[in-house]
Formats: C-alpha cells, sequence, structure tokens
C-alpha cells in the first residue's frame, strides 16, 4: 500500500494496485492506521457477545436466564450508546478524530478486563456501560474517518476496503478467541480463569490497537468547528442537516439497517437453539450451525463489498441504497419459509442477509458521507450512529415480543417490512428528484 500526490491530494494504493484517491493531507501511514483500526474495530466489538455464553455459564446462571439477561445488557449498552454516540461524534470536531477513537478501545479494553472479573450478574450490569461509550466511540469515529480521507471519487471503494476489513476481523477475532480458550485449558487454568485470561488478552489487543491510532491516525479534524461554538449549536447542524432529504434517508437507513444485525446477531442464534433442542441436538451443536451460519452471511458480505463498491461510484446512492434494502428485504421476508432453521436451505437466506446488509452499509454511510456539510460532519455522523442505536433498541424490543407472542421468525418479518419501507421512500426520492430535475429543465428551456 503506497501513497503518492495528485493536484489537490494523495492517491493510497490497495496492495499497489487499486487507486484510492484522498482529500488533502492524508498521508498512506494515516490511511494504514485506520485500515489497522478498522480490521480490529466491529471484531473486538462482537468478542463480547460471542463470548458471554461462556460467562453465563462461569457464573451459574441458568440457560432459560440467559436471553433476558443478554436483552437486559443490550438495553444498558444502547441507551447509553444513545446518550454519548452523537455527543461523541461533536467531541471529535472540537478535539480530533483519533484521541476519541483511542479513547474508543482504552473504554473497551478497561470492560474486558473487568466484565470477566464479575461474580454476579449485577456486576456484569455495572460493567457494561464503560464497554457502550467505548463502543460508541469506535462506531462513530470509524463512520467518521472512512468519510474524512477519501476524495469523493473513491468514498465508496475507500469505505469498502474497511468493510471488507471489518468482516475479516470478525472472523479472525472471534476465531483466534476460540483457539485461546482451547490454549489457555490445555495449559490446565480451570474454566474461569480460562475466560478471564480470554478476555484479558483481548483488552490487551484494544490497547495496542488504541496506541497505533492515538500515534498514526491524522490530527485534528477537518473544518472543525470553532471553540467559541458549543455542543448544542454543532447539534443543532445535525438536525438542520435533515432538511435534505438525502441526508434524511441516509438517517432512516441507519435506523433499519443496523436494526437488521441486531436482529440476526441476537434471535436467529435463539430460534436455532429451540429448533435444534426439538430434534435432538446438543447445545454446542445448535451453537455451532448458528456460527455457521454467520460465517456464510460473512463469507457473501465480504466479496460483496468489492463488488457493490465501485457499482456505488458510479450510480446515484439512493439507487444503491434502494438495491440494497431490496437485496436485505427479500432475504428477511424469505425466513417464514424455511421452517426449519438448521437446514442447509436457511443458508440461501444467509447469503442474500450477508450481501444485503453490507451493501446498506456501503451505501447509506457513503450518502451521509456525500451530503453531510464537512463542517461538523463528526456532528451528523454522530447523529447517524445515534438513529443506528435506536434501531437496535427498536428491535430488540419489539423483535422480543414478537419471538415470543407470534412466531420465532416474526422478528426478520419485521426487519424485513422495514427494508421495504426504505426501498419505498428511496424510490420516491429518486422520482421526486428526476421530476424536479424535469421541471428545471423545462424552465430553462422555455421562453
Amino acid at each position: 500500500m503506497s501513497n503518492s500526490q495528485s493536484s489537490t491530494g494523495g492517491v493510497y494504493r490497495v496492495l499497489g494496485l487499486i487507486p484510492l484517491r484522498l482529500e488533502e493531507g492524508v498521508r498512506s501511514r494515516h490511511v494504514n492506521a485506520l485500515y489497522f483500526g478498522a480490521f480490529f474495530s466491529i471484531g473486538l466489538l462482537t468478542f463480547i457477545n460471542v463470548q458471554q455464553g461462556y460467562l453465563f455459564t462461569n457464573l451459574g446462571i441458568p440457560q432459560d436466564e440467559w436471553g433476558g439477561l443478554a436483552g437486559r445488557l443490550l438495553l444498558i449498552n444502547e441507551l447509553v450508546v444513545l446518550a454519548t454516540v452523537y455527543l461523541l461524534g461533536t467531541l471529535s470536531d472540537r478535539v480530533g478524530r483519533r484521541v476519541v477513537y483511542a479513547l474508543g478501545f482504552s473504554m473497551v479494553g478497561i470492560c474486558y478486563v473487568l466484565y470477566p472479573m464479575a461474580t454476579a450478574a449485577e456486576h456484569l450490569y455495572l460493567a457494561r456501560p464503560i464497554f457502550a461509550i467505548g463502543a460508541a466511540c469506535i462506531s462513530a469515529m470509524l463512520a467518521s474517518v472512512i468519510n474524512d480521507y477519501p476524495d469523493e471519487a473513491s468514498r465508496s471503494r475507500f469505505q469498502a476496503v474497511a468493510f471488507i476489513l471489518n468482516g475479516i476481523g470478525i472472523s479472525v477475532v472471534n476465531g483466534f478467541a476460540g483457539r485461546l480458550i482451547e490454549g489457555y485449558k490445555a495449559m490446565g487454568l480451570d474454566s474461569i480463569m480460562v475466560g478471564r485470561a480470554t478476555f484479558w488478552t483481548a483488552a490487551g489487543a484494544c490497547m495496542v490497537v488504541a496506541l497505533v491510532l492515538i500515534v498514526f491516525l491524522k490530527p485534528g479534524a477537518p473544518a472543525q468547528v470553532s471553540k467559541r461554538e458549543g455542543i448544542f449549536k454543532t447539534w443543532g447542524v445535525a438536525w438542520r442537516a435533515a432538511r435534505n432529504p438525502r441526508v434524511a434517508l441516509a438517517y432512516v437507513g441507519a435506523l433499519v439497517s443496523r436494526g437488521d444485525l441486531a436482529v440476526v446477531s441476537v434471535f436467529y442464534s435463539l430460534w436455532l437453539r429451540q429448533v435444534g433442542i426439538e430434534q435432538g441436538l446438543t447445545s454446542e451443536e445448535a451453537q455451532a450451525r448458528a456460527v455457521l451460519f454467520y460465517v456464510v452471511a460473512q463469507a457473501f458480505a465480504v466479496p460483496w463489498a468489492a463488488i457493490m463498491a465501485p457499482i456505488l461510484d458510479r450510480i446515484d446512492r439512493v439507487a444503491g441504497i434502494a438495491i440494497a434494502m431490496f437485496l436485505a428485504a427479500c432475504g428477511y421476508l424469505a425466513m417464514p419459509f424455511f421452517p426449519d432453521p438448521i437446514s442447509n436451505w436457511m443458508f440461501l437466506g444467509a447469503a442474500l442477509i450477508g450481501m444485503g446488509e453490507m451493501c446498506a452499509q456501503l451505501s447509506a454511510i457513503a450518502l451521509i458521507g456525500k451530503e453531510a456539510p464537512v463542517r461538523g460532519r463528526g456532528a451528523v455522523i454522530g447523529l447517524f450512529s445515534f438513529f443506528g442505536a435506536v434501531g437496535i433498541m427498536g428491535s430488540g424490543v419489539f423483535g422480543g415480543w414478537l419471538f415470543d407472542n407470534w412466531a420465532a421468525y416474526g422478528p426478520f418479518v419485521m426487519v424485513g417490512c422495514g427494508n421495504v419501507v426504505v426501498f419505498t421512500l428511496a424510490l420516491l426520492l429518486l422520482r421526486h428528484e428526476s421530476r424536479r430535475r424535469r421541471a428545471q429543465a423545462a424552465g430553462i428551456a422555455g421562453p
């Protein structure tokens, strides 16, 4: 990967081959640090959920209480994210991205030191907000920096590389965590110490990433908001940006796409466990099927990012969201037609979900990055992340009710309908803009 100068900014070459145009002042070391952080960001954030069941077992929590406890922890997590993510985005406009990004990994690392020390569920409630603040920092800064660094001509391709690294990182980090557990067991540690050693290793990785980011990311933030302006004034910038219907659509896209991901990560595994036990599978076998489902989704999502990025750079990004939401809706609304979620046919739905969600994330964040004003961009993307947190909470609360009171596939139908709504809004916006352009052209051509 390299960086060469152009008339306005650098040209960064991925693996020496794929050229990505950069904003003025962005250097190869800044991009390398960003991509290093992108590789670990989502992997280290998902680590807590992947390993949570192991902690629940060590705490002696009955399996029939795992879902409720996981749901309450998720609620606490997202309430904290809602309360902080926008302010953190605004803060980054004032003190710089790298400070907040490194702070996020440091907070997650502190949580990973404390979390396995819990001796009761109440201790998890106390540690989870620390993780949530760190997660808010990481998600907001990742979204901000991948919009700060690229030139508009390369925005989608630049972001695609980050999303591909996200996907690879999820598999590598969590796969390595499984190997760590086996290794620590082989060293003769008991299950409690195995859990602690695994979490503490992850904490060490968080601190290393934080150090790399604080040293090598670009200092400051582009077009930083004046220090004389307060938090609530820049808050107004983010809300006023929604007067642009494309920004408003991106906010709604964040609401739905983040809710989609929450449904897949929470309710599919519960559905799989229920059906697996009914069919005589052990808990471990059911979990293995759930992991395989997730890997299939990622396996289709990662190359799909490489396919869609050049397309999104050449088509209207509202049209990109329409394509994304259509694909995701096909996957989710197909779930009721797969009554056996542990059959091989279910992986067709996983493939559609993986492709649709990657496309949705790329198109929504590319749209918000293009339409958000440079001044106060961190605040706008912070509000974008805020809507994503609302989507996760809504999917958890209403999806849980549908799961318990209607059907196990109810949450998937819910988010599938949400994707259809965003798809429809995108088509309506494209139609409205087309009519407006024709009207303007007619006015110019008129007498």
